[in-house]
């Protein structure tokens, strides 16, 4: 998600993901701050739409495959993945794909328990003020980030978002064409969420 938008100082933090997290379900946020369809933005309309009744179950995982996983989605959603300029989602070199109920669309494979998996919890002024909580999953070992997932405030709601990766779907792999995506984007580099999205990158930001 994109949430990050106003770092303190490069201040962060990092730490274990803690057996008490719960993987929230994924609400559609068309002008949020934030990355993820994330809600941010980066929300997503996972399992809405056409075709949203053809999902099918893909594998991804991180470089080293320390780190495995199943998602269910309608392979129709790579028309509607996302990218953000961030400083964050740029940096890492993020692209989500938005699952919205991950309590039954996601499965980890490995390893064994969510105690094990690093968890890269930007500090902003949004999460200080309570505004913001987002977390990334990544590999220590090969350092790949896989999913993000979290929530944030917009207005006088909040959003839960869940997304993972795109790159880190496995491939080759049948029914799933990694080359057929179209991005939308979001300009959370300026924090300028209420753009909403557009099919070209807003400035400061990458194809």
């Amino acid at each position: 998600m994109c949430p990050e938008q106003s770092t303190l100082n490069e201040s962060q933090s990092s730490s274990k993901v803690t057996s008490s997290e719960a993987m929230a379900d994924s609400t559609s946020a068309e002008k949020p701050p934030q990355s993820g369809e994330e809600v941010s933005p980066q929300a997503a309309t996972a399992g809405e739409g056409p075709g949203a009744g053809s999902k099918r179950p893909f594998t991804g995982g991180c470089h080293c495959k320390r780190i495995t996983y199943e998602v269910q989605f309608d392979p129709a959603e790579l028309k509607n993945v996302s990218r953000c300029n961030c400083t964050f989602c740029q940096r890492l070199g993020l692209i989500n794909l938005g699952v919205k109920n991950p309590g039954s669309d996601f499965k980890l494979v490995s390893p064994a328990t969510r105690e094990e998996i690093d968890d890269y919890a930007p500090r902003t002024k949004a999460t200080e003020a309570g505004n913001l909580d987002v977390h990334r999953r990544f590999c220590s070992r090969c350092g790949v980030h896989v999913w993000s997932e979290g929530w944030h405030q917009f207005g006088d709601q909040r959003h839960d978002f869940f997304g993972v990766n795109l790159v880190t779907l496995d491939q080759p792999q049948d029914g799933l064409e990694l080359n057929e995506a179209k991005f939308t984007y979001w300009d959370g580099l300026h924090n300028n969420w209420d753009a909403g999205k557009q099919d070209h990158p807003f400035p400061g930001g990458l194809l």
